[in-house]
């Protein structure tokens, strides 16, 4: 690439025309601006075209940052040789990534996790960008094997793809810190209804997500006392979410009373007519009493919806 006329001539291209055309600094710097641009929508490109069209575009780009480099020093100034150097690094990142994007992405397509974490790497992901894309991918174990500091976004978004019971098999990595280990611990015990473990935590709990977890693991066992302790706690952390357990308790009891009142009419159904005759009377109480029911748990459910929107659950 010593002779940067005879490698354009080998890759005619109009991009790295506008490079030979420069006759200043400040044109060479403008079409120089646009090598980001240029790399990253041939990386957008990789995941719509095939490996060899990839392959091509990888070697026309690494061929158009070395032609840049190589007349950029005719033009300039060698103080400025530097500038260009940390350019050019910045620019090889993305051609790096540009080469294994369509690797990752196969291998995740694919469901090969040990390979498209070995891309990753090539890549030069960061052990937070690797749990991130698989997070996109629901593999949470492989998420946190990557970063163990993602431990509440990983639980978050397990429980919001509806995939919480998949966090009783979880492990950490030994790299995990004691209070994170701890954290997974309770996260468990929450999954599993392990009340010692629940009660015995509570005090020591501040984080809002996970007491609203514990709040609706004691409701959802009918457990409405410990749930109300929960509310209590969480509405001096969080008011939102407090509302929302708050609402989720009003609507727990709205549900009862809805099972009552139709237990109540199930048994004036029952009523012999020709020993009791009030039985009409009866039954038209109890169907009087379900209505009202419903109505309030349909109130109950509405403030629910509302509440929850706030908390973005």
């Amino acid at each position: 690439m010593s002779n940067p006329k005879e490698a354009l001539a080998k890759h005619p291209d109009e991009y790295l025309q506008q490079v030979d055309k420069a006759t200043s600094l400040a044109e060479l710097k403008e079409v120089v601006n646009g090598v980001e641009d240029f790399v990253s929508y041939h990386e957008w490109q990789t995941v719509e075209h095939d490996r060899q069209t990839n392959k091509q575009r990888f070697w026309l780009s690494v061929a158009g940052i070395a032609i840049v480099a190589v007349v950029a020093i005719g033009l300039v100034h060698k103080n400025d040789e530097r500038k260009y150097q940390s350019l050019a690094n910045q620019n090889q990142a993305q051609v790096t990534r540009l080469r294994y994007s369509g690797k990752i992405q196969t291998a995740l397509n694919d469901q090969k996790w040990s390979e498209a974490q070995e891309a990753m790497k090539k890549a030069g992901y960061s052990s937070s960008k690797q749990a991130q894309t698989f997070l996109k991918h629901k593999q949470y174990q492989q998420a946190l094997n990557n970063d163990p500091n993602q431990l509440s976004e990983v639980v978050n978004t397990a429980y919001a793809n509806k995939d919480r019971e998949q966090v009783a098999k979880w492990e950490l990595p030994s790299s995990a810190t004691s209070k994170q280990k701890d954290q997974l611990s309770l996260e468990k015990a929450i999954v599993n209804y392990d009340t010692n473990t629940l009660n015995n935590q509570l005090s020591f709990t501040t984080n809002a997500d996970v007491l609203l977890r514990m709040g609706q693991a004691f409701l959802a066992h009918n457990d409405t006392q410990d749930a109300q302790t929960v509310q209590t706690k969480l509405a001096g952390v969080n008011s939102p979410k407090a509302k929302y357990l708050k609402a989720l308790l009003s609507l727990n009891s709205a549900k009862n009373e809805v099972s009552d009142a139709q237990k109540k009419l199930d048994d004036a159904n029952k009523i012999d007519g020709g020993k009791d005759k009030d039985k009409d009377k009866k039954v038209d109480s109890a169907k009087s009493d379900l209505k009202n029911a419903q109505s309030d748990q349909s109130a109950a459910q509405k403030q629910v919806d509302q509440a929850k929107q706030k908390v973005g659950d």
